[in-house]
């Protein structure tokens, strides 16, 4: 392998994977190799098989670099102990000494070591919201100078310190029960993930987040649901194929998979059923105790001037140049009128708004649609309101109806049946889903995949189809369940025509099994861990 190859790092670091393979000890991070053991005699031990296999495919170690039989070592930037990671001092010390930026370059330079150690900070999103100001609409190497506020410079420190003072976030553990603290404020929302011990919780991580001015002006109900939201998809890789608890101190979102499904907006239903595959224990902890993630959540930061998403002076400019509006002012003298404005001047019809130019109309409605996604009616009234130009209701008509998030979030009247439920299997393959994945890539052929999960031990088994055809299917659930498990007590699948043929209805009858049936991607899955099985098994998770 040469240096200054492009795939050259790529490569290398399948060589290290491949060279440890096996060695579930050892974390290989290009040249840097992490080995781990629970007590003295297993490391050495650990470390003869390392040395063996570095000898077998002709690994050289540098011995100044190595650092052999530590209970506490530098890696990657973090110090690693038995108890769990904190940052290095010395980049620490490097950060907290770090100069007032004086340029958009030197703060964005700032704010990148700042974020290489985000996960030790509980409120780094929301610190950083006053600095992160400066960088919009920034390029990489923008070198404008910055004008500190009294405000900004507040910020600057408080990351600094929350930096020096960051909390040691501890090893987790395989066996603990894993809890997620989540909070909501006016502007952000919180998390915290936390393990159970014998000697109570233990921090893993933080996750914070600031609001949009959309998800600002949701109710409180909202907003904690949201935060709920936001912490499971952020903690995905932790929390799932677990079972964890949801803690918040908002009492009526303990009742969220408890109530009718006609009462909940279409963006409700899309988060609760997210939330219900990973888990549906929701349990209420008081304020006074939720401390964690209420920090989060309330840090103080007065409000900011941002910048207008519309470039005014550029509007101005580009009036100039649209043929449209010119010949416009040719014909009529009456109603349209010069504005000043700080940043220039610009025509407006007086009775109207702004004329608006045709490259800013777009724009316009992306950034007055985007807040809320009203209808076609209500965005056609709130941009009239503040801007005009002709077939203006055609234009907003058109983009309206093809936004894809409207499309895939106002969800048309649909037909709500009550939810059944499910009843708790009291044996292995007593309860058994089914479900198919594809197409895949082709493999010999097979280009799909039947998919069959146990209710009772969520054991997987998925059996390779050429085709999705009743016949195939049938076969392959008889060959590759049936006659290892034996006939089932009651099976799960959705309404798809293969599951619904006479064939397949003829084979359930025969082995005396009761059928359920549920739709695709629904929420009605009592048990989230069922779906979200199948669909990581789908995505080769």
């Amino acid at each position: 392998m040469q240096f200054g190859l492009s795939n050259a790092t790529a490569a290398f670091l399948r060589f290290i994977h491949h060279v440890l393979s096996g060695m579930d000890f050892c974390v290989p991070y290009f040249d840097d190799v992490l080995v781990a053991s629970e007590s003295e005699s297993q490391h050495l031990e650990h470390l003869k098989q390392v040395f063996q296999r570095f000898e077998e495919y002709g690994v050289q170690l540098n011995a100044s670099k190595c650092v052999l039989v530590k209970s506490s070592v530098k890696f990657l930037g973090h110090i690693v102990t038995p108890e769990g990671i904190t940052p290095l001092p010395e980049k620490v010390s490097a950060i907290t000494d770090f100069p007032e930026p004086s340029t958009v370059k030197d703060l964005r330079r700032f704010l990148a070591l700042i974020n290489f150690y985000r996960r030790f900070v509980p409120n780094a999103a929301r610190t950083q919201a006053v600095l992160n100001a400066y960088l919009k609409g920034a390029n990489k190497n923008d070198k404008t100078p910055i004008t500190w506020t009294e405000e900004a410079r507040n910020a600057f420190k408080k990351c600094k310190h929350y930096l020096a003072e960051a909390t040691v976030l501890y090893h987790p553990s395989a066996n603990a029960t894993l809890a997620i603290v989540v909070d909501a404020s006016d502007n952000a929302v919180g998390a915290a993930l936390q393990q159970q011990v014998t000697t109570g919780w233990q921090l893993l991580a933080f996750y914070s987040e600031y609001l949009s001015p959309a998800q600002r002006r949701y109710s409180a109900y909202d907003r904690e649901l949201l935060a709920a939201y936001m912490a499971i998809k952020y903690f995905r890789h932790m929390v799932e194929g677990r079972s964890f608890i949801l803690f918040t101190d908002h009492k009526p979102l303990t009742f969220a998979f408890r109530q009718k499904k006609d009462k909940c907006s279409p963006r409700q239903l899309r988060q609760i059923d997210l939330i219900g595959q990973f888990t549906t224990h929701i349990r209420h902890l008081k304020g006074t105790d939720n401390v964690v993630a209420d920090a989060l959540s309330r840090i103080h930061i007065s409000t900011m001037r941002l910048p207008s998403a519309i470039d005014f002076q550029k509007m101005s400019e580009e009036q100039q140049a649209d043929s449209e509006l010119q010949d416009i002012l040719s014909s009529n003298t009456f109603s349209l009128v010069l504005q000043h404005l700080p940043v220039g001047e610009l025509h407006c019809d007086v009775s109207l708004g702004r004329i608006r130019p045709k490259n800013f109309r777009r724009k316009v409605f992306t950034n007055l649609h985007s807040l809320s996604h009203p209808g076609i009616r209500a965005s056609v009234r709130m941009i009239s309101e503040r801007y005009v130009w002709p077939s203006m209701k055609a234009d907003v008509t058109l983009w309206a109806r093809t936004c894809l998030q409207c499309q895939q979030g106002k969800v048309s009247r649909h037909t709500r049946s009550k939810l059944s439920d499910f009843v708790p299997p009291s044996a292995r393959f007593e309860h058994v889903h089914i479900d198919l994945g594809g197409p895949l890539p082709s493999s010999e052929g097979f280009r799909y995949c039947l998919t069959c999960v146990d209710r009772f031990s969520k054991w997987p088994e998925a059996f390779p189809l050429v085709d999705i055809s009743a016949n195939t299917i049938a076969t392959a659930f008889y060959s590759g369940w049936i006659s290892r498990f034996g006939p089932p007590l009651r099976l799960t699948t959705d309404q798809g025509t293969q599951f619904e043929s006479a064939l397949f209805q003829a084979l359930t009858k025969f082995l005396g099994t009761a059928r359920q049936r549920t739709t695709p991607s629904s929420c009605e899955w009592s048990s989230g861990k069922i779906p979200a099985t199948i669909e990581s098994c789908h995505h080769g998770t």
